[in-house]
């Protein structure tokens, strides 16, 4: 039996307790709703969460998945790209006959979700099929969780230091541009503002293909390699995807993020790249480093792009409006009736 198929036993069998040291384990499938628009919440089993695996049973075994994103608080915490996970994290999509598994990558979100710490956030899924999702063919969506619950001494440490101070945990999120159109052997892309990065990621159907390439901050040359020095200063994942560091290390995943190349709307970054052959299909992925930030029993991440694409510390938690008052309505008895009062409050509650 193959790891995967054994995972899927474990948590379809029953609902397992196991203990391991001080804390109990419980692994739980979660089915999730059948209509592809709905973001579905993640129920609190234990005090804090890991996400194992995404299961999908449909009448063929074409993977169909696109994006899937974690929300905490109606804010979107991060974005999992498949076709960029599929290139650079080992044994991402596993098949079984019929049964599609994409396993969640610790690369990206490197710590469990502290639900203890989550008074007044729900944390939700979303799953992302794009065009290629249809009723008659994905037979049902669940998520494999594993659910911790930690001993008196961790849970009290862990809740005193929520309230005194603010928790903050490492998380990489991914970017994505595409440029599909006619056949050409040359594309000029003009990357948009992300923020720090350590490098790009080049997927194409050919990285053999590549010629050259070149890239140039505010009209200076930032890189400028030519097919031999390509394969001598990069790193190939696959066949269809390599990835340019800015740093020493080559890893896409370095757990020194230093950032050395920060994209924001006062530096100008363009990408020329030459092929052999003709292509109509190329995209680039950067990774940026961020934190999820704990406090006051909400959470939020650090850094957030504005609609210029800056990047900025935030005060608030992104996509902060007046719709989200109704999740603390409990709280609001004491502040008065007006929405200043309560906009005021909850300017307070979110601040990281």
């Amino acid at each position: 039996m193959s790891r995967a198929a054994a995972i899927i036993a474990l948590f379809e069998s029953c609902d397992k307790h196991f203990c391991r040291g001080t804390h109990s384990i419980f692994n739980k499938k979660v089915l999730l709703y059948h209509d592809s628009n709905l973001h579905n919440s993640i129920p609190r089993y234990g005090d804090v969460c890991t996400f194992k695996y995404i299961c999908i049973k449909q009448s063929d075994n074409v993977p169909r998945l696109r994006y899937f994103t974690l929300s905490i608080g109606h804010n979107n915490i991060i974005r999992f790209c498949v076709d960029f996970l599929k290139e650079t994290v080992k044994d991402f999509i596993t098949i079984i006959g019929n049964t599609i598994l994409y396993k969640f990558p610790r690369e990206l979100l490197c710590e469990s979700i502290k639900l203890m710490c989550l008074q007044y956030h729900e944390v939700s899924i979303y799953l992302d099929f794009g065009n290629r999702y249809s009723n008659n063919i994905i037979l049902e969506k669940s998520v494999y969780i594993q659910y911790k619950f930690l001993d008196d001494e961790t849970r009290r440490n862990l809740r005193k230091s929520n309230n005194i101070k603010i928790l903050c945990y490492k998380i990489l999120q991914t970017h994505k541009e595409s440029y599909e159109g006619s056949m050409t052997n040359t594309i000029y892309h003009v990357l948009h503002p992300t923020g720090p990065t350590n490098g790009f990621l080049i997927q194409c159907d050919n990285i053999d293909n590549v010629k050259n390439i070149k890239m140039f901050i505010n009209n200076d040359v930032l890189l400028g390699d030519d097919n031999a020095e390509i394969f001598m200063f990069t790193k190939q994942y696959s066949k269809t995807a390599l990835y340019i560091p800015l740093i020493d290390n080559n890893d896409i995943f370095c757990k020194d993020f230093t950032g050395s190349l920060n994209i924001n709307k006062n530096i100008k970054v363009k990408i020329c790249i030459t092929f052999y052959e003709p292509i109509d299909k190329f995209s680039i992925y950067s990774l940026m480093p961020n934190q999820l930030r704990y406090s006051s029993g909400m959470a939020g991440i650090k850094y957030v792009n504005d609609t210029f694409g800056t990047f900025f510390q935030s005060k608030v938690t992104i996509n902060f409006n007046e719709s989200h008052i109704k999740d603390f309505s409990h709280l609001f008895k004491t502040y008065g009736k007006s929405m200043d009062n309560r906009l005021d409050l909850m300017k307070n509650l979110y601040i990281l």
